[in-house]
């Protein structure tokens, strides 16, 4: 029977059964730390059966150089240690093991957990949190259960995959179960059944080669005629796997009705590979914490485990035990704590903590589990958080005991906030437009994350090979006797530094005052992690003093220094458009001044030829033969032309210089407009326009009716002069957010092999017909400045059909 129960029965279970019955393997040492027992688990964990265990020092079990295998070392700890061992024809396996004295205080107590699965499942995680990270946000919200994060991880896939359904499934003998869905389709909602062999699961559980498995088009997969598509009618599908303890649990799968246009890339198997992993991580997760709370709920009270503060209470939720762990905390003896309400002892120090504490109890005194989380800051320590989960102890069906368990979460809480503000950073980067500003965002940040206050960055020169500093925080300055940021010594072509910048790969050094050609020998550095920014520079960040940068740090640093990269990428691209952009102002500047040219200075003269040209006739007509009024009637045509060229020159250079504001406007009003505008050209051809419905769009309305007016008076004329009475055709489509029109007419056509030449300036499709060349032009720079584009369809009727589009009003434009 336990320590520091009161005998009666209360506990009828024995040591044996606790010990045998436990999902955490199990170790009891003698002094020395020889194995002298070890349970079942404990086999699968170390690999050795019981009786090979038996008489095996700990440094035999552990095949990782460095580990602390000292059991009172580990024990005075109060916390875990990772132990490698090695299993016959397996990889390697990873254990979470903790120590503690065992309850006659001769012998001692190993738990070992299996992490090796968690620790990998999390780090496939982590390392595509970049790319994801609003899956990471929402796997790591502390504000979802796990029900709202399938949910919103489901929406957050099908919005991204551009998919109509998203859904889990759970397959059981047979049958699939959906568990969770989002989408409108009838067959795929919570609670549907199946048989396996009529849906698109079976094909996901069948790629035994493959993580996810892709369907682009169900008539190209030959499964249009099956089971499954006669059922679901699904005709692409993106599923992966969920494996629970290396069992097949169900599926993660996305899919729509229609075809998909084009494959799944393998970033997009990648996410749901990594959704798969979740679901199946934490369902594994869940289902061994509810294993293990069973059994720990009795084995907690037999063994002191030094990670895990443990209270009991009876009944009425009054402390009849305490661990060591528990009373250590809070430096009361047994006997201050024993009889009183539990959530009224020092462990629960705020109101919030106490009110918690008390609902969880009394729900575990109802036979429930609850869980919960709470601050505690003491006076003379840092503060600390804490998981704590309050389950019933149960005899024959009837609750006798809650147990209260603590287990700290500080640095796991910690790991997360600076993951968090890891995220953040992009945002923060989003808003950055200069090096110097990426640079004392970066370092600023990397200060934060890994509380290392010597952090720095430098750019490459390209001219000279040469490293300059560029920004840093304000304590790496000082450290370096720098006034300023840019101060800081430069990284010349031979250094230490602008060596590991050429290898592109992350670098620490141990200890700088024992590198060859340092950039900076007088500066006290020592221990100091340098990250390449692909082209664009250097991020180092240092210590005074030589020191490990853990993993963690170091994965935190790389994640940091590829944002780093890609914001000193968007910035260097933002400069080049801004080039561009100040070249275009000059070159605009520069077209308005010969469009002020051509209006003025050059219609002049051609004004002034005509007008002699008619006073020659006036006075001299009498007196020229029919060959010299031949010659007058070419120069005039010519004047008239040559101004007509340039009045249409003058409208191409003007559709951005003279454009109007964008706003949503009616098409079949600016329509009607224009062929109101035609209409003695429309009598005098017995021409005909039909318009069906126009939707609207948002566009500058003048420059769109200029759009109309060229295709409609290309259309009269070119059908005109081929001897047919003029038909004109406006139709328009919208498709999400563009609206397409069509213009089709019943003229002679696009020649062959001009359907591109003809927007060309001063390109016309027939050269028999009169006019500038320049209108087609004109309709491609009005259609290009409202991000449409325009061209000659194909069609199968007689004529021309020409096809542009423009932008469809969005929701609050005005």
């Amino acid at each position: 029977m336990a320590d520091g129960f009161e005998s009666g029965g209360d506990l009828d279970v024995t040591l044996v059964d606790l010990f045998e019955g436990s999902s955490e393997g199990i170790l009891v040492h003698d002094e020395t730390g020889t194995v002298i027992d070890a349970n079942g688990a404990a086999e699968h964990y170390y690999g050795q059966t019981v009786a090979s265990l038996r008489g095996s020092a700990v440094e035999a079990l552990v095949v990782e150089d460095g580990a602390v295998t000292d059991l009172s070392t580990v024990a005075a700890r109060q916390g875990t240690v990772r132990w490698t061992v090695a299993k016959p024809d397996r990889p390697d396996r990873t254990l979470d093991v903790s120590v503690s004295r065992a309850s006659s205080g001769e012998q001692w107590l190993s738990f070992a957990t299996d992490i090796t699965d968690h620790e990998r499942r999390e780090s496939s995680l982590e390392s595509n949190q970049a790319t994801f990270r609003r899956l990471q946000e929402i796997v790591s919200s502390r504000g979802l259960t796990f029900d709202e994060k399938v949910e919103r991880l489901l929406g957050l896939g099908r919005d991204w995959l551009g998919l109509s359904v998203g859904y889990v499934t759970h397959i059981q003998a047979g049958t699939q179960t959906i568990e969770a869905a989002i989408g409108d389709h009838d067959d795929i909602q919570p609670g549907s059944r199946a048989p396996l062999s009529e849906s698109y699961c079976q094909h996901t559980l069948a790629a035994d080669d493959e993580a996810v498995r892709t369907i682009q088009s169900a008539a190209a997969a030959g499964i249009r005629d099956s089971e499954e598509y006669e059922r679901f009618g699904l005709s692409c599908y993106l599923g992966g796997q969920i494996t629970v303890g290396g069992e097949s649990y169900g599926t993660v799968c996305f899919a729509d009705t229609e075809p998909r246009d084009r494959p799944f890339t393998e970033m997009e198997r990648t996410f749901v590979d990594l959704l798969t992993q979740w679901i199946g991580m934490t369902i594994e997760q869940r289902e061994r914490v509810a294993a293990s709370n069973r059994q720990r709920a009795l084995l907690e009270s037999v063994f002191n485990s030094q990670r895990t503060q443990v209270g009991v209470t009876d009944t009425d939720g009054r402390v009849v035990d305490a661990n060591e762990a528990a009373v250590a905390f809070v430096g009361k003896a047994p006997d201050e704590l024993v009889g009183e309400f539990v959530w009224d002892t020092p462990w629960f120090e705020s109101e919030s903590a106490r009110v918690q504490c008390r609902r969880a109890v009394e729900r575990a005194l109802d036979g429930e589990m609850a869980n919960f989380e709470i601050s505690y800051d003491p006076a003379d320590g840092p503060e600390a958080v804490f998981s704590t989960n309050v389950r019933p102890v149960l005899n024959d069906g009837e609750v006798i005991h809650a147990v209260v368990e603590g287990h700290e979460i500080t640095e796991l809480r910690n790991r997360e906030e600076r993951l968090e503000r890891l995220s953040s950073a992009t945002n923060e980067l989003l808003y950055t437009h200069t090096e110097s500003g990426v640079a004392a965002t970066v370092t600023a940040i990397a200060q934060y994350i890994i509380d290392r206050p010597l952090a720095a960055m430098w750019a490459y020169d390209e001219s000279d090979e040469t490293l300059y500093p560029i920004g840093s925080t304000a304590a790496a300055a000082d450290f370096a006797d720098a006034a300023v940021p840019e101060e800081l010594p430069a990284m010349g072509p031979e250094s230490r530094e602008k060596a590991i910048f050429d290898s592109g790969e992350a670098t620490l050094i141990e200890d700088y005052q024992t590198v060859g050609n340092p950039s900076a020998p007088d500066v006290p550095l020592r221990t100091m992690f340098c990250l390449p920014l692909d082209d664009h520079g250097l991020l180092c960040v240092g210590s005074p003093t030589v020191e490990e940068f853990a993993e963690s740090e170091r994965f935190l640093l790389e994640i940091l220094a590829g944002t780093a990269a890609a914001a000193l990428d968007r910035v260097r691209r933002e400069a080049e458009l801004q080039s561009h952009r100040e070249e275009l102002e000059r070159s605009n500047e520069a077209l308005q001044q010969f469009a002020y040219v051509a209006s003025h200075d050059l219609q002049e003269p051609l004004r002034m030829v005509a007008s002699y040209v008619d006073l020659l006739e006036a006075e001299y007509g009498d007196e020229l033969d029919g060959e010299a009024r031949e010659y007058m009637d070419f120069a005039v045509d010519g004047a008239h032309r040559m101004q007509d060229m340039l009045t249409a020159l003058l409208q191409y250079s003007r559709v951005e210089t003279d454009a109007g504001e964008f706003a949503e406007i009616a098409t079949d009003r600016v329509v009607q407009q224009t062929l109101d505008a035609l209409q003695l050209r429309i009598d005098e051809t017995d021409a005909t326009v039909e318009t069906g419905s126009l939707p609207p769009v948002r566009a500058d309305p003048d420059q769109l009716g200029q759009v109309f007016q060229n295709l409609f008076e290309n259309a009269i004329r070119y059908a005109e002069e081929s001897g047919v009475e003029p038909h004109v055709e406006v139709t328009a489509t919208r498709e999400g957010e563009t609206v397409t029109f069509t213009v089709a007419d019943n003229g002679p056509g696009v020649p062959a092999g001009m359907a591109d030449d003809i927007f060309e300036i001063f390109t016309r499709g027939c050269q028999a017909t009169e006019g500038t060349g320049v209108g087609l032009a004109v309709c491609r720079r009005i259609v290009r400045r409202h991000d449409g584009r325009i061209w000659v369809a194909e069609t199968d009727e007689a004529g021309a059909a020409f096809r542009f589009t423009l932008p469809a009003p969005t929701e609050g434009s005005e």
